[in-house]
């Protein structure tokens, strides 16, 4: 025997992966593997030695099976009200853990109750009579041949399907003893009036306020939203209303009506007693799964939490932008109104990433990168996204003088060798030339030239701003698709060349070092931002950017002027990225990165979003870069605002992934899911090596599928996974 000391650890054994294996496959009818299944035993205490055999010392709780019959007509029934009726009796029967067994039952485990005699070693009796006085409790057969304190529970695992109650009071690993424990007799004593007759009710269970950590309040109230166009019910639909909303919600409360009661309002001065008779008439119907209606409603209240939970600020608003922010982040927007310095300060990146030149940083799992960051700003017509353009005008004012200056030397180049054609005298293009804006000259062949010519001169960064997001097909020869391959391997800093896609008539590899700003309305950005880019990682590459202004009338604010001042002022952190050269590394970048991926898949888990962990990944990444990049503005020296100002700035981002790209992220996530959980050489792991088709059909139940799988069968013998036996009619998988 091993003592487990924790819920964590509890929970971390049952979801080993080889022992969910295990469980699946005795419920797929491999009853040999149920041998090899964890055991727990919850009534004794180990010796010295460690053995379960001959232990003498009982434990502080009890475990108790409880089965029912498969052949019993009521056997369905009976499994779908047990957890229920248990539940609802865990205070009275003290109730530490609630499990589904492997097959066709529950395990129970409660606190021992104490009697005369346990102390002198009378074990064996108290747990007999422990036993007995739970069976009679749960109102199920006593079970006279399980009464030895060493008996075993075949584990299931940690899903909440397997494990329905949980008490951290579970691993005290503690001997019992008559100072800690309570008499039988007390405990009927407590059940019995004062002139002796029983009394009518079981202790008052305490009435929950949430389901799985959502409120029900707002389950109900996200309900009518959806399916009654936002309305509450009134006099005319009250009553078939609540009745409907009765009926759906007892699902998710144990079906206890005063639960219902409780939750489900009055509607429109709703009689009271016509009100508990609707509840009570919803009650008395047949229990059931989670109704769709209801599913629906508590997937949007899950939406609506995450949403809180990124904003940080208890709304579903957008994040706060943080009062105190970088130096250099506030001299950006300082000529814009306070609504649009978010949307400033987050469009400026791509800009001055085009700044940095052979830096590198490496990242918290010791992966080297560079800063490519690209950024999308989403916003509808005539609100305003053009008040980036003088920041990022600013910001690359060294870089477009530059440019003119590159272009005026070719164009001199071109007149020089104008009429020479082919000839040997016809001098080569400057090796030194590179154009780093293309805002215009969108073809393949440009940016590929600009590319080539950009590694060539120390690795400069391409930088693209365009007014309509629509016109950066134009650099993947009008395929979108090509253009999120570019997104990703500009983000990566991977290469890229004439032999992978044919881009006109430049040839070479090169490093893709190239960042874009661009603007577009909701609508666009989804139409661009295709379910591909989901799916293949380029939206989780992005830094989406965007403005959000209330509806209605608003006073249209003056805009600043940008003078001389600003440029000079701007001018000392452009030196230093200019400046900047080699591989830099900021520890407190680090350790923010650290926090910040800590703090995600919190919200991750809370929300239940394997999309939003996923996304979270890149969006802290970027964030991180952010940091450095802050850092170095900042004269290599860290300051607080810096890391408020990152960690807003990547819930921002993931705020505005969600918000517009939220459904499509969600439903390749879900279909992925179901994509690993039906993949036919998956299903056949669940099998036993020898299956008869009972035992395949039903693993197809259990998983939800419809049918009767003979297309399945006949697919994986013409693909060699299973042979059938002509003699037994079953089936057997093949070795490979």
């Amino acid at each position: 025997m091993c003592p487990v000391s924790s819920a964590e650890e509890y929970r971390e054994l049952r979801n080993d992966e080889n022992h969910v294996f295990m469980v699946e496959s005795v419920r797929s009818g491999n009853a040999g593997m149920k041998q090899s299944l964890m055991q727990m035993n919850y009534s004794c205490i180990p010796g010295e030695d460690m053995r379960l055999k001959g232990c003498k010392t009982a434990s502080k709780s009890i475990g108790m099976d409880i089965d029912f019959d498969p052949e019993d007509p009521d056997y369905e029934k009976k499994m779908t009200e047990a957890p229920q009726m248990i539940l609802a009796k865990r205070d009275e029967i003290g109730l530490l853990m609630l499990e589904r067994s492997v097959n066709k039952g529950y395990h129970v485990v409660f606190k021992r109750k104490f009697f005369d005699g346990l102390d002198k070693g009378k074990y064996r009796k108290n747990q007999e009579i422990n036993l007995e006085w739970a069976s009679k409790l749960f109102g199920v057969q006593f079970d006279k041949y399980a009464k030895d304190i060493t008996r075993v529970f075949f584990t299931t695992t940690g899903s909440d399907e397997d494990l329905l109650f949980l008490s951290p009071d579970l691993f005290s690993n503690e001997a019992a003893t008559e100072a800690e424990t309570i008499t039988v007799r007390e405990t009927d004593a407590s059940r019995t009036g004062t002139d002796g007759s029983q009394a009518d009710a079981a202790p008052a269970v305490p009435i929950p306020e949430e389901y799985k950590g959502l409120k029900y309040d707002d389950i109900i109230a996200k309900y009518w939203e959806l399916f009654n166009n936002g309305n509450e019910p009134c006099e005319g639909d009250r009553n078939v209303k609540t009745y409907e909303l009765a009926s759906a919600l007892r699902s998710i409360c144990d079906n206890r009506k005063d639960v219902l009661e409780k939750h489900i309002p009055h509607y429109d001065d709703f009689p009271d007693d016509e009100f508990k008779a609707t509840i009570a008439s919803a009650v008395k119907e047949p229990p059931t799964a989670v109704p769709y209606k209801l599913r629906k409603a508590i997937a949007a209240v899950k939406k609506d939490m995450k949403f809180k939970l990124i904003s940080g600020n208890g709304t579903d608003s957008a994040p706060e932008r943080p009062k105190v922010i970088p130096a250099v982040m506030k001299h950006l927007s300082s000529k814009v109104p306070e609504i649009y310095k978010a949307m400033v300060e987050e469009s400026v990146w791509p800009a001055i990433c085009a700044h940095l030149r052979g830096v590198t940083f490496r990242y918290i799992d010791g992966v080297i990168h560079e800063a490519n960051i690209s950024s999308p700003l989403i916003g509808r017509q005539s609100v305003g996204k053009g008040n980036i353009n003088q920041p990022i005008e600013y910001l690359m004012a060294d870089i477009t003088e530059k440019d003119k200056l590159n272009e005026a030397r070719e164009e001199q180049w071109r007149q020089r060798n104008k009429f020479k054609g082919a000839s040997k005298d016809k001098q080569p293009r400057p090796a030194d030339l590179v154009y780093q804006r293309l805002d215009n000259d969108l073809t393949p062949a440009a940016l590929s030239q600009s590319l080539i010519d950009a590694e060539r001169n120390g690795g400069l960064r391409i930088m693209t701003k365009v007014d309509e997001i629509e016109m950066l097909n134009q650099v993947g020869n009008g395929k979108n698709d090509t253009v999120g391959l570019l997104v990703r391997y500009a983000f990566d800093s991977a290469r890229w060349g004439q032999k992978r896609v044919g881009l006109e008539s430049v040839n070479g590899s090169y490093t893709v070092r190239w960042c874009w700003n661009a603007s577009c309305t909701r609508k666009a950005a989804q139409k661009f931002i295709t379910r591909n880019w989901v799916a293949n990682g380029a939206l989780s590459r992005l830094n989406v950017n965007f403005i959000i202004v209330p509806d209605g009338n608003r006073e249209i604010e003056k805009i600043k002027e940008y003078d001389d001042k600003y440029a000079m002022r701007l001018k000392a952190y452009i030196d230093r990225w200019n400046a900047a050269t080699g591989l830099y590394e900021c520890d407190e970048a680090d350790k923010l990165a650290r926090k910040m991926l800590k703090e995600h898949n919190r919200i991750a888990d809370l929300s239940e979003s394997e999309g939003y962990r996923v996304f979270s990944y890149r969006a802290v990444l970027i964030g991180w870069l952010k940091a450095n990049i802050l850092w170095i503005a900042n004269g290599c020296k860290w300051d607080c605002s810096i890391a408020e100002y990152v960690a807003y700035s990547v819930r921002r981002d993931l705020w505005g992934k969600f918000h517009f790209f939220g459904e499509t992220i969600d439903d390749e996530f879900e279909e992925e899911e179901d994509s690993r959980r039906t993949n036919p050489q998956n299903m056949i792991s669940l099998l036993p090596h020898e299956f008869s088709y009972s035992e395949f059909l039903a693993l197809r139940q259990r998983q939800g599928r419809k049918g009767d799988g003979k297309s399945t069968l006949r697919t994986w013998i013409t693909r060699g996974y299973i042979v059938r036996d002509d003699v037994t009619g079953g089936y057997m998988q093949v070795r490979h």
